[in-house]
Parts: C-alpha cells; structure tokens; sequence
C-alpha cells in the first residue's frame, strides 16, 4: 500500500480524493492521516500535506490554482506589495469557496480578497495548482499596470527563471499592445523598486543608466544624466554593516562633488509625485550634468 501522504506528495502536495484513491491509497487510510493530522482537507474531496504552500490551499479552495502575480511570487520572483490573491479558475467553475473559509461561498462582487482569471487555458485543468510561469507572465501583461509588469519581468530576468531571448520570443506571441514590454525589460535591474523607477522615469521622458559603476569602488543604483545618483533602498531591513557602508560609500560621493538622492521602497511605490518632483527640480538646477559644478 502506497503511504497516503506519499501519494498527496507525488500529486503535489494537494489533490482530489479519486486521484490519490488511484494510487492504491484506501479511504480508510486517508481518514487516519486526517485524525492524526499528517494530512488534512482543505476543502470537502480534496487532500492536502500540512507543509503546502497556504496560498496554493486558497486558491484550491476557490476552485483554480495560483495564476498571475500569485504564481509568479510562488516561482521565486519579485512582487507588488498588497495585491490580493490571484487565481485562475476553469471556465463555468461554480460553487466557489472562500479562500479562507472551506464553508464560504465566494461572491467576486464583494470579496476583494482575491481576483479572478476566468480565461480557457490549453493544459490547465482543475488538477493543476500553480500556472507555468510563461503562463504567469502571459496573465500579469494584461492584469497589471505597465510598470509592474516590467518590474516583474526584469525579476524573472534577473533571477535567471527565463532568458532574455526566451522572454521576447515569447512576449512576441502576444497580442501587439503587449509587445513594447520587451524593450521596457532590463535583465540588471537588481529589485523591484528599482525596475519601478526606471521604467516611470521612461515613461515621463528622462532616461537614466542603472548599476553604474563609480571610482573604480562603487555601484549606483541609478545614474540620471551624467553624474546624478540615486540610491533606492528596499523594503528588506539593512543591518548595521550595510547601513554603514551606505552611508561611507555617500560621504565619499559627496566628496568630489556628487549629489545623491534617495529614495524608499515606499515612496517610489506610493508617493511617486513626491519623488518625481524632486527628480525633475534637480534636472532643472543642472544636478545631472557634469560641468553643473
């Protein structure tokens, strides 16, 4: 007899009740787990391991599986902060469970905490829990705004998920409003807040350089112009080691004639007129160019 938490695990850590029966698993031995919580149901019918991913748990709940920046996250890439849960759902699908409550039904109209993919997709069945991440991607170029989508597919770039020829063979499949996405994309970009800067920077008319090297010792961020840093610091905690080789890196700029801005995770992403003005005021002065001192 096949152990039953083995079976779940080989159908990915959540699956149906027929499809773990078909490995030879009796009921019996699933109401056991259940009782001795080495598994438990997510949902009436359905099985599931104690250490799966919880959001994969809600998106069987209501019906689909993780799709868009959901299954994007749960591939290993950068995110926007906040966003509900993204689930893509079968065609017709009904009786839908809230993510949190198996004893809920899900009403779309009122519950915002999550969005629903209704679209047909070849290969994807009920059975499936996460969307591919060429899949993934394909949802977020029509869910999310400009900028995020390319902060999303510099983060696939960057932690070599896809490559760069993959990515624009791919994107070039898509319907044409979509394609402008691969000359927006940049593989060095190194966070999220950082693709979110240059791309709005594009978008208002001011090109910039990321990771540019600096007196032989640094690397910037963002360079506007030809000697305009900007330092974008993430949302992750910096300890004191970092924080003090931020701060010698700056005194040394600030030395032979820099003028650096910085900026928060949370402003790029939040307060962005705030920062906008304060980058086009610098462009006026002359910050950005090298005989401005």
């Amino acid at each position: 007899m096949v152990d039953p938490q083995e079976a779940v695990r080989r159908l990915g850590g959540v699956a149906q009740k027929q499809r773990v029966l078909a490995f030879g698993v009796p009921a019996s031995a699933l109401s056991t787990a259940v009782g001795r919580g080495t598994l438990f149901r997510p949902m009436q019918g359905w099985y599931a391991l104690p250490t799966v991913d919880p959001d994969v748990i809600r998106a069987v709940r209501l019906g689909g599986c993780l799709g868009c920046v959901s299954a994007a996250g749960h591939h290993g890439l950068a995110t926007p902060p906040g966003d509900p849960l993204h689930v893509w759902v079968p065609p017709g699908a009904s009786r839908l469970r809230t993510p949190a409550d198996k004893h809920r039904r899900f009403a779309p109209a009122v519950d915002r905490t999550a969005t629903l993919h209704w679209n047909r997709l070849d290969g994807v069945s009920r059975h499936t829990l996460v969307l591919s991440l060429h899949l993934a991607l394909r949802q977020i170029a029509g869910c999310m705004p400009l900028d995020y989508a390319v902060a999303i597919f510099d983060s696939a770039l960057y932690r070599k998920k896809i490559t760069t020829a993959t990515l624009a063979a791919l994107i070039a499949t898509w319907p044409e409003r979509f394609h402008p996405l691969a000359d927006l994309v940049d593989a060095r970009a190194e966070s999220f807040p950082e693709s979110i800067f240059r791309v709005r920077l594009r978008l208002a008319g001011l090109a910039c350089r990321i990771q540019v090297g600096a007196l032989s010792a640094f690397r910037l961020d963002v360079v506007i112009g030809d000697r305009l840093p900007v330092e974008i610091n993430g949302i992750q905690f910096h300890g004191d080691d970092r924080f003090e080789a931020d701060h010698a890196r700056g005194a040394t700029l600030s030395g032979v004639g820099f003028i650096i801005l910085r900026f928060s995770y949370r402003q790029i992403l939040f307060d962005w007129p705030t920062v906008a003005a304060t980058i086009f005021a610098a462009v006026e002065r002359g910050d950005h160019l090298s005989h401005s001192r």
